[in-house]
């Protein structure tokens, strides 16, 4: 379920924390990765035992606000990676991202899941991955996400920006 900012920072939720509430499903699930949204009634069924103030780190920890997330910025993360070793890490994340077809038609879009990494870049358990392939507006048209904009302001692109 999708919590929202308020609900988090008054609960500080954890991995492994199991809730009861009632919510309503998405309507469009290629547009989102949650199942549920609107989520009323929570109620705590069990309580993961991490520490109400562990920092978040590759095993778990409390996520950190939206605003942390977004001042990190993100790396594209190797699916494989995020699904074997950072499902559990507040910093991998697995996000449905809308791709805008055609720039001179903006209503042309599609959407799909991207694993990135919001975490620090000496994480020893980061792997880039291949470079995103974002379909153009004519057939056969293709752009590659390769993070040619980290190249070119002399930063690594095979470790994520923290």
């Amino acid at each position: 379920m999708a919590i929202g900012p308020k609900a988090h920072e008054k609960h500080r939720f954890r991995i492994e924390d199991k809730l009861s509430g009632e919510g309503a499903p998405i309507p469009d699930t290629l547009k989102e990765w949650a199942e549920l949204y609107q989520v009323s009634g929570l109620k705590f069924l069990e309580r993961s035992p991490t520490p109400d103030n562990e920092p978040p780190h590759p095993d778990g920890g409390i996520a950190p606000p939206l605003p942390v997330y977004r001042a990190n910025g993100h790396c594209r993360l190797d699916k494989t990676t995020w699904e074997t070793q950072c499902q559990r890490c507040p910093w991998g994340l697995s996000m449905v991202t809308e791709i805008i077809l055609d720039h001179w038609n903006p209503s042309k879009k599609c959407w799909r899941f991207e694993t990135h990494c919001y975490g620090p870049k000496d994480c020893p358990r980061y792997k880039a991955g291949s470079p995103y392939r974002v379909p153009g507006r004519k057939s056969g048209m293709v752009f590659l996400d390769d993070d040619v904009e980290r190249v070119e302001r002399g930063e690594n692109p095979n470790k994520a920006n923290f």
